[in-house]
């Protein structure tokens, strides 16, 4: 009877692992694209801004034709910059590792123990079966020679 309970147990950890996974995968993803809109947004937000402050210079400064060359080019720099800074965060938020990894593990432990000591089990209860059908088969043999003995008697 321990048997099924502990099947029952097994399926019950193969079902909290999955939804643990399915969890810990889902809050990745949330803490990924959380990282990646506030400090890339941010940084974006700087760089724009520095870029837009740059180009509207580059315009008042439209007396020397060097000079809005200029400033056209720092504000494309604070573009490019704006675009790298984004693209790092996404990348960097993206190989985090994955949250509740150590949790994952040790639930995985379990429902192997319980698969083992599941399987030591039924060889237990193979043998003992063994052991029991050896004792019927002696009894019967008994019984049959008893009554043999008191036919004959």
């Amino acid at each position: 009877m321990a048997n099924p309970v502990r099947t029952l147990l097994g399926s019950a950890t193969g079902l909290a692992q999955t939804r643990l996974a399915l969890l810990g995968t889902e809050v990745r993803e949330e803490l990924a694209r959380f990282a990646a809109t506030l400090l890339g947004g941010c940084a974006a937000i700087a760089c724009a801004a520095l870029a837009l402050g740059a180009g509207a210079a580059g315009l008042i400064m439209a007396a020397g034709e060097y000079r809005l060359l200029a400033s056209f080019g720092v504000a494309a720099l604070f573009a490019t910059l704006a675009v790298f800074i984004c693209l790092r965060v996404r990348a960097a938020s993206a190989a985090r590792p994955v949250a509740f990894a150590a949790t994952l593990d040790e639930l995985e432990r379990d429902c192997q123990a319980l698969v083992e000591r599941s399987h030591d089990e039924r060889g237990a209860l193979g043998i003992a079966g063994g052991e029991l059908m050896r004792l019927v088969s002696i009894g019967l043999l008994a019984y049959s020679v008893g009554k043999g003995l008191r036919r004959a008697a």
